[in-house]
């Protein structure tokens, strides 16, 4: 039972620069290992790279009027990607944003390693919801999921600090699990020791979180009470295995599957977490998230590109 709290990228302005052309396939890299799997993977699933040439991606938001935003975290910019469109700028500099996310009225939301706040941009202007916590400024918020009650939860590792957890700018002393809602902040969970990817079960009972644990990858899961607070928790999933690449951004489906970027690529694992399956694009992925007309294309940042997998599930 994990414990819960008593129940760099430095700026850049260097031109970008980027491959963007029709989508080319990749040699299928499917790790098949249950026959849940293959309810999930088309039997001729075929890994895209949609494009090339990036610094760092990360935090891919899909908006349902047909296309995909991500962040290139040391780029200092969100860019926008759609079949019709291909690449494009959307915002920069962008407060070396890392996770995105659209709340309930579009508007955009940005875990920012620069400022080291979260942030909203309504119309042309961006908003600081909240950056300290008891006074401290943030660590370098993460990633974020947002509840349908518009509560939005995230992470704060210190990945954003050029020295990381020794760096001399660093205030608080822990890495904290935050809920933002209603201009109220809460931490949830100060026992984590690389708090990274956040997500939500399809019911929105459970929040899952991962976390580089005593030099493990490890996917922790909690029970949310009524008002969305853990009042439990325990490990859902271990890839210590693996090997020691961290854990990192995650995606569900409306059957509850997770689809978690970690070692070897995105580990699909059930409810129960189970491991059913890999997807490995040719560059370790660090961030995925469902879109596409019928909801059914898991977009990947990789490193320095951009993928995409058509499945038979539909995403959240």
């Amino acid at each position: 039972m994990m414990k819960i709290r008593n129940l760099i990228f430095g700026i850049s302005l260097l031109p970008y620069l980027f491959v963007a052309c029709n989508p080319k396939e990749e040699e299928n890299n499917f790790e098949i290992l249950s026959e849940e799997f293959k309810t999930i993977l088309p039997e001729d699933a075929t890994i895209e790279i949609l494009a090339r040439g990036f610094q760092f991606t990360e935090g891919p938001a899909w908006h349902p009027a047909g296309y995909l935003l991500f962040s290139d975290i040391p780029a200092n910019t969100v860019y926008r990607w759609s079949r019709e469109d291909s690449i494009s700028v959307h915002q920069q500099p962008s407060g070396n944003s890392n996770g995105l996310a659209f709340d309930q009225k579009d508007n955009l939301l940005l875990c920012q390693h620069g400022p080291r706040q979260l942030a909203k941009m309504v119309g042309d202007s961006m908003k600081v919801l909240t950056s300290h916590y008891q006074g401290k400024r943030f660590n370098s918020p993460n990633d974020l999921v947002i509840a349908n009650s518009g509560a939005i939860y995230f992470t704060d590792p210190p990945w954003g600090l050029p020295k990381n957890q020794n760096d001399p700018a660093k205030e608080l002393d822990f890495n904290g699990v935050y809920r933002y809602f209603n201009d109220s902040l809460t931490l949830l969970i100060d026992s984590l020791t690389w708090p990274n990817g956040i997500a939500l079960s399809p019911n929105e009972k459970f929040l899952y979180v991962g976390s580089y644990q005593n030099d493990a990858p490890r996917w922790y899961c909690y029970e949310l009470n009524e008002e969305g607070i853990p009042v439990a928790g325990s490990l859902f999933f271990d890839a210590a295995e693996f090997g020691n690449n961290h854990p990192d951004g995650m995606a569900v489906d409306v059957e509850g599957n997770l689809y978690c970027t970690g070692p070897r690529g995105v580990l699909v694992l059930s409810p129960a977490g189970k491991l059913l399956g890999i997807i490995k694009p040719a560059e370790l992925p660090a961030n995925c998230t469902f879109g596409g007309e019928d909801g059914k294309t898991l977009f990947m940042t990789a490193r320095k590109g951009l993928y995409a997998v058509k499945l038979n599930v539909v995403g959240l």
